[in-house]
């Protein structure tokens, strides 16, 4: 009849991501394939005691409890710290580990979010709305990477305040320091992640920038 069935938000959802880079992360990351080795394990951080790779450590038990137990809490996650700490890799894994089980999961970059939310406001589609609030989990990775506005600070609340409201699951990933978040958004939403997520730290340098030398270096002992 006029009532949809179960998947039809798991294939909506399968649309609104087919056109990014979270298909190809899909296959690219997951748990099976951590590796404690490209984390450095020398230098203690003095923000924390830990090494990168102890730190590290720490969040992959965080994100596999968290997709382990999923369908009996109702906690948020929020992952912060610099530029290729491993965030994205740890929010695929979950999101693989839920869509294998059959969840709806929404993976957006926050700038994919704003399109989304342009479409929903200036096209009237509601059933992208109703995905955006209502899927099993949100991730909206990279906050603050988004062309900032009122507009924006204003739609990235109400989606998030609006998905807290009704019980539905976030993780927010981001490269803000919390004094850089509380100043690009309004005090509600800071209030809402200090108050309703998770905190989890990444730590130690850009991995991205050290698997580039050592491609580098690899290549030029080859020549």
């Amino acid at each position: 009849g006029t009532t949809k069935c179960a998947c039809y938000q798991k294939k909506l959802a399968e649309l609104v991501y087919a056109d990014s880079e979270f298909s190809t992360l899909l296959d690219e990351y997951s748990f099976e394939k951590y590796d404690e080795r490209v984390f450095d394990d020398t230098t203690a951080l003095k923000s924390s005691g830990k090494t990168a790779r102890q730190n590290m450590a720490d969040n992959l038990k965080v994100a596999l409890k968290y997709a382990a137990d999923f369908p009996i809490h109702h906690e948020n996650l929020y992952f912060y710290g610099h530029s290729g700490t491993g965030k994205t890799f740890l929010a695929t894994c979950i999101a693989r580990e839920l869509l294998y089980e059959g969840n709806v999961v929404v993976y957006r970059t926050a700038s994919q979010l704003m399109d989304d939310i342009k479409e929903i406001r200036f096209k009237d589609n509601k059933e992208l709305g109703e995905l955006l609030l209502n899927s099993d989990l949100l991730i909206i990775d990279d906050l603050g990477t988004e062309m900032q506005s009122d507009l924006a600070k204003t739609e990235i609340f109400n989606v998030v305040n609006g998905r807290l409201l009704n019980n539905r699951k976030i993780l927010i990933s981001t490269n803000l320091s919390f004094e850089e978040l509380k100043e690009k958004y309004s005090e509600r939403l800071f209030s809402r992640i200090m108050g309703e997520f998770i905190l989890v730290p990444f730590l130690g340098d850009d991995l991205r920038i050290k698997q580039g030398f050592l491609r580098r270096k690899k290549f030029s002992e080859n020549l």
